[in-house]
């Protein structure tokens, strides 16, 4: 996702809202550490969604970022 923003001439603190779609509850924890280490004290809207499956059987997991550039 940093890299989508950074092409966009964009960063995390752009963000304005993420949704998260997990397919194990069991991966919440992991989930919660590398959120934190991604967007640290950064206050965006956020859900997340507990799925049976995604698009592929392989992903465990799903990620979708809007942006919003707020400063010149």
């Amino acid at each position: 996702m940093k890299a989508v923003l950074h092409d966009a001439h964009m960063d995390v603190e752009d963000l304005v809202k993420v949704t998260v779609f997990l397919t194990d509850r069991s991966q919440l924890a992991g989930y919660r550490v590398a959120r934190d280490e991604a967007l640290g004290d950064l206050e965006v809207a956020s859900s997340l969604v507990i799925v049976k499956q995604l698009a592929l059987e392989e992903m465990l997991v799903e990620i979708e970022g809007v942006a919003a550039k707020s400063r010149p």
